[in-house]
């Protein structure tokens, strides 16, 4: 007898379903996206040093104010006296828009590619009589958030920096997030604060070789003693970043005041 037939082959099995699709990944939190894309990035910390022309120099060296001395018993013996630019006996306005315009462009070559708006143009002043030390530790402004910078052109004799010496400026790179909310450091916690913020590299301003400095308003720094028995003058103003939150005016109740300065030209220590 024939063996019985064999059943017929099952069909395949059907295909495994696919896969779900992968949820989708996650995008960067707005703050990272805009931290990465704003243009105040580059001011970050930012310090330059560079020379303004010859030219624009001149011309402001020939209206610079120098504290004046008020007589033996009037004298001015403080180290650092600051007076607001009057556009009318120093900088001029039209002068002022020239520098900015060339510190705008110098600052292309470090990332500062949009515009600027300057404000608080000042003068600060290092008398020849003035005490043998340095101005006091602070930074410019109390803000967190970068898109400032403080600009100082210097005049007087650069070339003597020594003791006795023309001095300058000391900044503390990458001090910006250093101390928050304080703009000074002074009290009973200066030594305390003093002593970490060795931490940072501080240096001093090449004045010898460069006229400008330019660095991020929230970096600490402190200006050095001068010791030339001729004055040293520095202009300075603020550049906000657009789209930044504007700086408010300086109060000048402490500054120095019009009649107490004497207008010189300092075109011979160029």
């Amino acid at each position: 007898m024939p063996p019985p037939p064999l059943p017929p082959p099952l069909p395949p099995p059907p295909p495994p379903p696919p896969p779900p699709p992968s949820p989708p990944s996650p995008l960067p939190s707005p703050s990272h996206s805009a931290r990465q894309s704003s243009p105040s990035d580059a001011a970050d910390g930012l310090y330059v040093e560079f020379n303004l022309s010859d030219d624009l120099m001149r011309q402001t060296a020939t209206k610079c104010p120098a504290i004046r001395s008020g007589g033996r018993e009037g004298d001015k013996r403080g180290s650092r006296y600051v007076i607001t630019n009057d556009t009318t006996r120093y900088t001029s306005h039209r002068l002022l828009q020239d520098i900015h315009k060339e510190v705008a462009e110098q600052l292309k070559q470090h990332g500062i590619t949009v515009r600027t708006h300057m404000s608080n143009a000042e003068w600060v002043l290092a008398p020849t009589n003035g005490r043998t030390s340095n101005g006091p530790t602070h930074r410019d402004i109390k803000r967190k958030q970068p898109g400032y910078l403080t600009v100082l052109l210097f005049f007087g004799d650069r070339k003597l920096q020594g003791s006795p010496g023309y001095g300058g400026v000391k900044i503390w790179k990458n001090s910006q997030n250093f101390y928050p909310g304080h703009d000074s450091i002074r009290g009973a916690e200066f030594r305390h604060v003093k002593r970490k913020l060795q931490k940072f590299d501080g240096v001093i301003a090449n004045l010898e070789n460069f006229n400008c400095v330019v660095f991020d308003s929230r970096l600490i720094h402190e200006s050095l003693r001068h010791t030339q028995h001729t004055p040293r003058a520095s202009l300075t103003f603020f550049l906000t970043l657009e789209g930044m939150t504007p700086l408010p005016q300086a109060c000048d109740d402490h500054y120095a005041k019009p009649e107490e300065c004497d207008t010189i030209d300092m075109q011979q220590y160029l």
